[in-house]
């Protein structure tokens, strides 16, 4: 490209910093101020998002539980974990809240998760393991229903009787 060599140092620094692709529409110019204006309005919206109560909480949510068990939960996995939530979509990352939030589910998945291959596949395999746990959240959410149920029955059931007595 006709960047100098100080502004393409620059250029390269900024897209490490701001860990995201920029892309071009289709006939859009390439020229360095069309690819700096783009680069800088990711890194901007990566500022935003770095800074959003979501992020900080689910930052504070990590820090709770690298106290409980540093072991699983090392600095480096809680960036990773930090950095992985940031490209999750809302739904998702309501499931890996739920998820980390569960104490009978969460050192299971910390232990998966360290487990699971940290190469070009991690994004899609951290979301199939994800969905993995979200799915059996949610059978045992309809299994604990379902009990409640059964025993508001079997109260009422109970009452009748009496009273029929």
């Amino acid at each position: 490209m006709e960047m100098n060599n100080g502004f393409k140092r620059m250029f390269v620094e900024l897209l490490r910093k701001v860990g995201r692709q920029i892309g071009l529409n289709f006939g859009e110019s390439a020229g360095y101020d069309v690819l700096s204006d783009k680069l800088l309005s990711g890194w901007k919206d990566a500022q935003d998002l770095a800074g959003s109560p979501e992020l900080k909480e689910f930052r504070s949510v990590l820090g709770d539980l690298a106290s409980f068990s540093p072991d699983l939960l090392s600095r480096q996995t809680q960036n990773l974990l930090s950095n992985l939530f940031q490209v999750l979509d809302k739904s998702e990352r309501l499931m890996l809240k739920s998820v980390l939030q569960n104490p009978k589910q969460v050192e299971s998945f910390l232990q998966d998760f360290t487990r699971t291959p940290k190469d070009m596949s991690l994004l899609k395999n951290f979301r199939g393991l994800l969905y993995d746990y979200d799915k059996k959240d949610r059978a045992r959410q309809q299994q604990e229903r379902e009990q409640m149920m059964r025993l508001q029955r079997d109260r009422l059931l109970n009452q009748r009787h009496n009273r029929v007595r």
